[in-house]
């Protein structure tokens, strides 16, 4: 029984490499900086204002996304070690 532990962490982060391959990365697009020449054109500063708020936008979503995941991901965990820690004093009070 003393093995039990040692075998059931090794696993955990075997699994943990794994799923850290399963993170997708965003696909917001940059804008394009504008250049100096284009710093006064009204149309350019306008695509580059809309184009931040896009990308911003975008970004912005992914963190809230992934955030809301990984503490979807830290209470599983959490929960899956009390599970163990629970099944481990169980048998060792036998």
């Amino acid at each position: 029984m003393k093995y039990v532990l040692p075998v059931l962490l090794l696993s955990l982060f075997s699994a943990r490499g794994f799923a850290a391959d399963a993170v997708t990365p965003h696909h917001c697009k940059k804008p394009k900086l504008l250049s100096r020449a284009d710093q006064g054109d009204i149309n350019e500063t306008k695509r580059f204002d809309r184009d931040f708020a896009a990308y911003k936008s975008c970004i912005t979503k992914y963190i809230t996304e992934h955030g809301d995941l990984a503490q979807a991901h830290q209470k599983a965990a959490k929960d899956a070690v009390a599970e163990i820690n629970g099944f481990v004093d169980k048998a060792n009070a036998k």
